[in-house]
């Protein structure tokens, strides 16, 4: 699940940022969660419980710039892709300082502000192929995982395996929190008892999905839809 913060002084422009956002995630079946703020001090009181995939951030509020805001994120959290909402780009230079990967000027437009989002998603997906090593805790300890590894998920009786290549682990997650890690690293619930690595699909035949290893699994008919238009859409993002 990415986690997405807009952190804006003026109402209708978090509404309009969160509008684009939400159509645009629903064309393309991202799953996300959208957390608003209109201050920069409620802000940073929930950034030191909750990191941020997608940080925007207005640039010129008064009661602390969005300069000093990516400071203070780059101190929690140095993976956040920070994206600056301004009327002016006379900021850029001080961006570069903090890493802000764009900026989108106001008022937003929805087709341009589209492809900058698509842009930014591709940044994130690149980003985190880069460092797809998650730790899961198991029943044989702490293990760090290549996510590039794995083939699926399944939940059975309150046990969790992630499978493997060559070796299976239970997991101390349950396959909704899994869900929630996975969801955009390219893994798709294709079953309330399943999660596959989109990677590893060979084909989907009727109710199953044929992984590349011969491995099938489980698909709903009421997610079979969504899984489809998921496999696609996932594909269409890439290009």
């Amino acid at each position: 699940m990415i986690k997405i913060a807009i952190c804006d002084e003026n109402i209708q422009d978090r509404q309009t940022l969160k509008c684009y956002i939400k159509n645009f995630n629903q064309k393309y079946e991202i799953p996300a969660q959208i957390y608003e703020y209109e201050s920069g001090k409620s802000f940073l009181e929930q950034l030191k419980e909750d990191p941020y995939h997608i940080v925007f951030l207005d640039v010129d509020m008064k009661e602390c710039s969005g300069i000093e805001l990516a400071r203070q994120v780059r101190v929690c959290n140095r993976q956040a892709t920070l994206i600056f909402v301004t009327h002016t780009k006379e900021y850029a230079l001080m961006g570069y300082k903090v890493h802000v990967y764009d900026y989108l000027l106001k008022p937003l437009d929805a087709e341009t502000f589209n492809l900058n989002l698509k842009d930014i998603y591709k940044h994130l997906e690149t980003h985190y192929s880069k460092n797809n090593i998650y730790i899961f805790p198991t029943t044989q300890g702490s293990v760090k995982l290549d996510l590039s590894h794995i083939l699926y998920v399944e939940s059975n009786h309150r046990k969790t395996t992630i499978h493997l290549e060559d070796h299976d682990y239970i997991c101390h997650y349950n396959i909704n929190k899994l869900e929630e890690m996975l969801a955009f690293e390219g893994f798709i619930r294709t079953h309330r008892s399943f999660i596959v690595n989109s990677k590893k699909v060979k084909e989907i035949k009727n109710s199953e999905v044929i992984l590349e290893d011969g491995t099938s699994v489980f698909l709903s008919k009421y997610k079979q839809k969504a899984v489809r238009e998921r496999l696609s859409k996932s594909l269409e993002i890439r290009m």
